[in-house]
């Protein structure tokens, strides 16, 4: 694993840049009408879950980040440092795009979308920062603990779920999880090279 822990990493990296640039493709004309048809045909069959996808909102939120990282912390005071330090990282690029792009959640969008999760959001939709946050630690906590394979595949999953449940709930278009995925991407891969 330490020979291609390199590759990896810049894949990682790579990845997160390709997927944060296609996150802003809704602001072409296509972009746009892409990411609302795919938001109308998840929501739509994503919504009749909203009791399951609402058990696992609170994976996605700061706190669970933040008790995550403090795991890390106390188990290799080094590796919890970076994770801390390249999570702040990302979290203010979050930050700044939130603040430069200033797009608006489908519940405010869209007439005909519910909005089920437990607390309004507040904040502009893209990018989505519990995409953000749940992508970021699905590859640095195996990496982290020298976790095998199947842990990170478990990881992943647990990842894809916590991003359709934001478009399950409403509040996030699909090009904001990608957006999202890809900052968490980009910090993972800085993470995995430092360590």
């Amino acid at each position: 694993m330490d020979s291609i822990q390199p590759q990896f990493a810049v894949i990682l990296f790579v990845s997160g840049l390709v997927l944060s640039g296609c996150g802003l493709l809704y602001q072409t004309r296509a972009g746009k009408i892409l990411d609302h048809g795919l938001f109308n045909f998840l929501h739509l069959r994503l919504s009749q879950k909203s009791a399951f996808f609402c058990k696992l909102w609170p994976m996605g939120k700061t706190p669970a980040m933040i008790a995550m990282l403090g795991v890390l912390f106390f188990s290799d005071w080094p590796s919890g440092f970076k994770g801390a330090l390249f999570y702040g990282i990302i979290a203010g690029l979050e930050r700044l795009l939130k603040l430069r792009v200033k797009r608006q959640r489908p519940f405010f969008v869209l007439p005909h979308v519910r909005m089920f999760q437990p607390e309004q959001p507040n904040d502009p939709s893209h990018p989505s920062g519990d995409a953000m946050r749940i992508w970021y630690l699905a590859f640095i906590i195996p990496a982290a603990f020298g976790l095998p394979l199947p842990a990170l595949f478990l990881f992943c999953c647990i990842a894809v779920l916590v991003s359709l449940e934001r478009i399950a709930l409403g509040v996030h278009f699909p090009l904001d999880v990608i957006g999202g995925m890809g900052l968490g991407l980009i910090g993972a891969g800085l993470y995995q090279l430092c360590i």
